[in-house]
Parts: C-alpha cells; sequence; structure tokens
C-alpha cells in the first residue's frame, strides 16, 4: 500500500499524556492508520500560555487556533488528507477552509447520533439537550432551568431556520466527506441536509474506532459467564445510574444465576441507590469504580451482555468494544447505534424507554444465549470486521482515494 501523510485534527487542548489523545478515538485511529502503512500523526490546539511555536509532543503536534486557520500553516505540513473531528460546526469553518487550500481530501466526523436540530426528530432532540444541561455541573443556572431551555432553543430553531439550520446545512454541504457514527445517524443527517436543498451525498458511515491493543486474537465460549456488563460515568445524568440499577434489581431477583458488574465512576450515593433499588441481591452487582482499560476489556470478556440506558449517546464506544469481544448488545431504540449494534444476531433492542422496555429486551436477550442463538466468536468477528481501529482506517482511506479531486 502506498503511504500517504494523513493527519487528525481536533480544536480541543492538548496537555502532555491526555489519554483523549494518545488511547481513544483519533489516537487509536493514528496509530492504525501508521500501522497500515501511512504516515499519521495526530494535530491538536495547545493552550494560549503555551510557547507559540508548534510543537509535538508525545506523538501530537500542537498549534494555535490561528495557525490552525492558515493554509500556510497546513501546507508546511503537507498532508494529502485531514480527518478532522470538527462536528461539522460552522464555527470551525475558517480551519476546514485551510485545510481544504492545501488538500482537497478532507473528512470530517460529527461525533453525533444525527439530531442536530429540533426539525429532525423533536422530542429525541429536547430530551437529549435536558439531559446535557442536567450534566452541567459548572453552569448552576443552566441546570435549574433545563426544563425550559430546551424549548426555546428548539422553537428559535424552528422559528427562524435561516439563523441557524439553513447555515449548518450549507455549511455540512461544502466538506467533501462528513461522517456520522451509525447508518441511522447518517440517513438523520442526509434528511436534513434535502430540507434545505442539499442533496447529502458526502454523508457517510464511519465508526468511532475500536482501540486494538487489548482485544485478544481469539475467544472461547467457555469462558463466558452469565454475567451482564456496562461501563460509564455513573454520576452523569446522560448515564441513568438509577435506570440501570432498577433493571438489574428486578432482572437478577427473578434470574438467580446471573450477576452484573458495572465499571465507572461512581456517584456519591451510589450505595443508598444499591441498597434501594437492588434489596436482597446487591451482593451480585459489582460496582468497583474505574477501572484500566485493558481491565475492563478483561470484563467484556467475560460477560455475556452488554446492558445501556444511557438517556442520549452519539454512538457508545464501550458496547461497541463489548461487541469486538463476543458480547451482545441491550439498549433503547431512541439511540441510533443500538439498532445496528443488534441487528446481527447481536443484541436486543428495547422498544420503549422504560425500565419494563429495557426489562423485556434484557430477559429476550438471555433467552438467547440459552437457547444457542448467540456466538460470542461470531458477535466478535463481524464487529471487529467492523469498528476496529484498523477496519475503520481503512474505510476512511478507501473514501479519500475515491473522491473526485
Amino acid at each position: 500500500m502506498k503511504s500517504r501523510r494523513i493527519l487528525t485534527f481536533q480544536p480541543l487542548v492538548f496537555t502532555p499524556g491526555d489519554e483523549r489523545f494518545l488511547v481513544t478515538n483519533l489516537g487509536a485511529l493514528v496509530v492504525a492508520l501508521n500501522q497500515l502503512g501511512h504516515t499519521a500523526g495526530q494535530v491538536a490546539l495547545r493552550s494560549s500560555s503555551s510557547a507559540s511555536a508548534e510543537r509535538m509532543v508525545e506523538g501530537v503536534l500542537t498549534c494555535s487556533r490561528e495557525e490552525a486557520s492558515s493554509a500556510a500553516w497546513w501546507l508546511k505540513q503537507n498532508p494529502w488528507a485531514v480527518i478532522s473531528n470538527t462536528w461539522g460546526a460552522p464555527r470551525f469553518d475558517p480551519i476546514r477552509k485551510a485545510i481544504l487550500e492545501t488538500t482537497p481530501r478532507l473528512i470530517d466526523r460529527l461525533d453525533s447520533d444525527g439530531n442536530r436540530s429540533p426539525r429532525t426528530d423533536l422530542p429525541i432532540y429536547v430530551h437529549a439537550m435536558w439531559s446535557r444541561l442536567r450534566d452541567m455541573q459548572n453552569k448552576p443556572a443552566h441546570r435549574l432551568l433545563s426544563p425550559l431551555i430546551p424549548f426555546g432553543h428548539a422553537a428559535t430553531h424552528l422559528a427562524f431556520p435561516g439563523i441557524l439550520d439553513r447555515r449548518q446545512a450549507e455549511v455540512l454541504s461544502q466538506i467533501p466527506i462528513v461522517t456520522a457514527e451509525s447508518p441511522i445517524a447518517a440517513e438523520r443527517i442526509v434528511r436534513f441536509q434535502r430540507d434545505f436543498g442539499f442533496s447529502g451525498a458526502n454523508i457517510c458511515v464511519s465508526p468511532f474506532p475500536v482501540n486494538e491493543a487489548n482485544l485478544d486474537v481469539s475467544l472461547r465460549s467457555s469462558t463466558k459467564l452469565n454475567r451482564i456488563v456496562s461501563v460509564g460515568r455513573w454520576a452523569a445524568h446522560q448515564k441513568n445510574f438509577p435506570m440501570m440499577l432498577q433493571v438489574l434489581g428486578t432482572f437478577l431477583r427473578s434470574t438467580p444465576d446471573w450477576d452484573a458488574i458495572l465499571p465507572g465512576s461512581r456517584p456519591d450515593n451510589w450505595k443508598k441507590l444499591l441498597k434501594r433499588y437492588c434489596s436482597g441481591v446487591e451482593n451480585r452487582i459489582s460496582i468497583p469504580g474505574p477501572l484500566p482499560h485493558a481491565k475492563i476489556y478483561e470484563e467484556f470478556g467475560n460477560s455475556k451482555i452488554f446492558l445501556m440506558t444511557s438517556r442520549h449517546e452519539s454512538f457508545g464506544i464501550a458496547a461497541a468494544e463489548a461487541l469486538c469481544l463476543g458480547c451482545s448488545v441491550v439498549g433503547p431504540a431512541h439511540i441510533p447505534s443500538v439498532p445496528w449494534f443488534c441487528g446481527s444476531d447481536s443484541g436486543s433492542v428495547a422498544t420503549i424507554y422504560t425500565n419494563n422496555g429495557l426489562l423485556d429486551a434484557l430477559a429476550a436477550e438471555v433467552r438467547s444465549w440459552t437457547s444457542g442463538g448467540r456466538n460470542p466468536e461470531t458477535i466478535a468477528n463481524i464487529w471487529r470486521g467492523r469498528v476496529s481501529a484498523s477496519n475503520v482506517g481503512r474505510d476512511l482511506v478507501n473514501m479519500l482515494e475515491n473522491l473526485t479531486c
């Protein structure tokens, strides 16, 4: 394969050792692209207090926002292509235009469920914004007004489409390739584009890449335990920890040969919630707090089902990682990646986002495992082929090669 210089860019401030850059998402993609024979590297912003000269720190090239908005700076880097993570946001248009003056090969990743406007799906849009506002710990006014702000925001979008939505559609139409993380998310963006007279032909699917560093070469069915796993920032409103415990409590009381493990940061009242919702089965639910990535992969390898109770997700990288280690997925249908995750004999979709809806899907998935309808090796092989960093990187390069430049 011909080696090309491919740079990734995300407008986040990098600090040495920052795991966002070195381990997850674009970091995993850069590692994979280099393993595929390309010359790949990451570009990120540096803090205003840093030295003005560009720096390469731990494999990350840092620059100022002014440099990132300069075609001259990008020309000096001489990329064959750039894969950016600027979410299609209009405020980063100067940076994308500077890149396009250097190379016509630009992919912008949306990190989105596709519901960028209330005109796409009003209830889901309002629900997700409400939850995001509830998680703004440093903005008490936003938290206080979280039941009202989403409706005001949605009303502005709908009443004045030219102010926000048309501008967004125009920006997306000018990017050579725009990727959403799941097929349904991509089709939501296409529908949004068509509402404003654009074809949406540049919208493609590209999932978040799964870091392959700790993936086992193979899986054996005999290693799987009757265990449910999930990972999250359990203090976050987004993850809906009370729902997780209510569903698990009810399920485990009726299913004595299963248990559960929930790694991740814990809310202050987690013991109280566990006792309240899981009375009688507390000893069958492990809540160990944050674990190293390698240990989480080990738990995925030991478990059969990944359970998702999130109020909103752009993708759900932990669920994708679990699939690559032979877990099946149970989650709510309003999260667009869930039907995709479950669609290859690899999970069950909760058709309604309630405790009982998730409980029914979980029970159905257990029945599928018990009856032999789930094979961890097959699940892992299918999903590694779709979401492993090397395969995501290969697909992105193919997209870039197929651009008419």
